[in-house]
């Protein structure tokens, strides 16, 4: 069996099926340091991102710029969707970040958001969504077709399986996004889970909070079927 040939260029771009504007899911840009540090003064984006430090400083900025673009130069050179998959999830990575490189969300060229799948840190072989948006573009279903594109370009082009998605227990907005997503990909209802998660004494009073957890199957479009499997088999 021949193998796709992927795109291995470093500044991609999924135009997104958004009504009423120029969206696209992109990888990150040196330019992006200066939006990103704005973006996290706004409390309602910092505060439901937990591992995002507050305050969040012009140098956290450019040192998740930087790092993400190393991930960036080190995963999308790789040419099988076998190899992208096994340095994605490889616990013994030297790499600092892993996480699929196309997942800034723009208008136009301006950053308002992001759309990341990471490895899990409870479950080998499992992807985590992970997103934020501009409250200037809530409510205009972008989330909905930045999480789709985003996973089914996890699915296809870094042989991601299976995911899961998480959404503090008063954030009705992220858990229906989740709910939805999770149904629309598995073809029924997901049976989520609950659990408790203590967020950071500056965000929301360091409480231990409730958190709600999904995980659900996704399948590659049919031109990428098998070139997982297939190539795993040949290794045998």
């Amino acid at each position: 069996m021949s193998r796709k040939t992927l795109d291995s260029s470093l500044d991609q771009s999924i135009k997104l099926d958004v009504p009423g504007g120029e969206y696209f899911i992109t990888t990150y840009r040196e330019t992006d340091a200066d939006t990103m540090f704005e973006a996290f003064q706004i409390d309602s984006v910092s505060d439901e991102l937990i591992s995002v430090p507050k305050p969040y400083k012009r140098a956290d900025a450019q040192f998740w710029l930087t790092t993400q673009l190393a991930a960036t130069r080190s995963l999308l050179p790789l040419q099988t969707v076998q190899e992208r998959n096994r340095a994605f999830f490889d616990e013994k990575s030297d790499q600092p970040l892993r996480q699929v490189p196309l997942m800034v969300i723009r208008h136009g060229a301006k950053l308002i958001g992001c759309c990341s799948i990471s490895p899990a840190s409870c479950s080998p072989q499992v992807g985590e969504v992970g997103y934020w948006l501009h409250p200037d573009y809530h409510h205009k279903r972008i989330m909905q077709a930045a999480t789709r594109a985003v996973l089914r370009y996890s699915a296809n082009e870094f042989g991601v399986r299976k995911v899961m998605g998480r959404a503090e227990g008063e954030n009705i907005a992220s858990q229906k996004i989740i709910a939805r997503l999770a149904e629309e990909m598995s073809g029924g209802v997901v049976e989520l889970k609950r659990g408790r998660e203590k967020w950071p004494e500056t965000k929301k009073g360091g409480e231990e909070r409730d958190v709600l957890t999904w995980e659900w199957s996704v399948r590659p479009d049919g031109e990428f079927e098998g070139e997982l499997e297939g190539e795993l088999e040949s290794e045998k």
